[in-house]
């Protein structure tokens, strides 16, 4: 329950960050923990997407298919992502065994925080025109602040003002989750209480009327097991 109350809505969101369908960051949220319980050493560890790994991966594949919107992803990115990660997983397998994990510790402090801004500061500009309830797939880098200044009077204040208390909400709860000494406060589940206040103040008040982007209705089950295509590296 702990892990589906963090692990569901971010899973849903580090997917539509890596450019793919929403369905697809449950796949990735659910299933490693399987694999982990077996072969894992660990009792505290979390696993699955994470937001920098996603950044990467997006920003890899992005040019080869030209795929901006998740939910118009050609299927030749999704295949793509699939043999990446299938790649990332035997390096990783093998730096494993040959233990090279004393890598780490030859990164400096400063080298280490800067490999952790830069992406943050890349998330958050390109999730601004979706903050903004802009049309979603303009330009990247720094040219998205060019394109939401020359968009300003097309920001949907529906969906700003929906992602700005989320946030602001969120922020509080973070600064008295570490100053409120009570347990329970420090359990409550912040992120899925956002969630589900949203999908309730969706249902109610028929936000997708008002042109508010809304999560499209997901897969059931497992996708079909397959052999993607080895995409033309010419």
């Amino acid at each position: 329950v702990s892990g589906a109350c963090l692990g569901v809505p971010q899973g849903l969101a580090y997917s539509l960050l890596a450019g793919l369908p929403p369905v697809y960051g449950l796949y990735a949220t659910i299933l490693p923990l399987f694999v982990y319980m077996i072969f894992g050493t660990s009792k505290h560890i979390i696993l699955g997407p994470d937001a920098l790994i996603c950044l990467l991966v997006r920003t890899a594949l992005i040019d080869t298919t030209g795929c901006t919107d998740p939910n118009t992803c050609s299927e030749q990115f999704i295949a793509q992502v699939a043999i990446l990660s299938l790649l990332v997983g035997i390096f990783s397998f093998i730096l494993g065994v040959l233990q090279f994990g004393f890598l780490d510790n030859i990164l400096s402090m400063p080298t280490t925080r800067g490999f952790l801004t830069a992406p943050c500061l890349t998330i958050i500009l390109s999730q601004l025109d979706a903050f903004l309830g802009l049309p979603i797939g303009g330009p990247g880098g720094y040219k998205k602040v060019v394109y939401i200044y020359d968009n300003l009077p097309e920001i949907n204040f529906t969906s700003f003002g929906i992602g700005l208390g989320s946030l602001i909400f969120l922020v509080v709860c973070s600064q008295l989750r570490k100053r409120m000494p009570y347990m329970l406060f420090k359990m409550f589940p912040s992120v899925l209480f956002v969630v589900l206040i949203g999908i309730i103040v969706s249902w109610a008040f028929d936000l997708k009327s008002q042109d508010v982007a809304l999560l499209p209705p997901l897969d059931k089950g497992l996708p079909p097991s397959s052999i993607p295509d080895i995409p033309d590296l010419d």
